[in-house]
């Protein structure tokens, strides 16, 4: 893509790998600080950093993966009235979730796709769950060729083509 746009990689990794990954992709990189949990006080402070970078910026697309770089990009990139804002999502574990914290999880992810101009869930399923909790509007959301970006070759991975005691060999192998 760097070789057709000007792109600047934003990720809340470590400085050090990020820069790494700037200079092995050939693009400009910015860290910020984003967590996986719920903290609120600090996803503020990261939501206002992402708008000040993309109204300095001013990019065409902003494009998100996980779900707090989501919630947190899409709405700054929405309020720095970025024209196209693009969310992959590759899962959704808040469909696992219960009570309140499933309450707040639900309101976030709504926000995530109001602030989206389109949407890419990576497999059908995934659509339909969105569709079935009402995130989003089916003219907003698109999957990618055939789904599954993370896909896995059933047939590479085919259990049928082992026998027993590799697959128990298999099992115990610790990564």
């Amino acid at each position: 893509m760097s070789k057709h746009f000007e792109v600047l990689g934003i990720s809340s990794s470590d400085g050090d790998k990020l820069a790494l990954v700037g200079i092995e992709e050939g693009v400009r990189v910015i860290p910020v600080e984003m967590t996986r949990k719920i903290t609120p006080f600090k996803d503020l402070k990261a939501a206002y950093k992402l708008y000040t970078i993309f109204k300095r910026e001013k990019p065409f697309i902003v494009h998100t993966h996980t779900p707090k770089a989501g919630t947190l990009g899409m709405l700054a990139a929405y309020l720095a009235r970025v024209p196209h804002r693009l969310h992959t999502i590759a899962g959704l574990p808040l469909v696992e979730t219960k009570g309140f914290k499933r309450f707040v999880l639900d309101f976030v992810e709504n926000i995530t796709y109001r602030c989206a101009t389109k949407i890419y869930p990576n497999s059908f399923g995934l659509l339909d769950i969105i569709l079935e909790n009402r995130y989003t509007e089916d003219s907003k959301l698109k999957v990618i060729g055939n789904g599954s970006s993370n896909g896995i070759d059933l047939n590479y991975f085919n259990p049928e083509l082992f026998n027993q005691k590799e697959i128990i060999s298999f099992k115990k192998i610790r990564f």
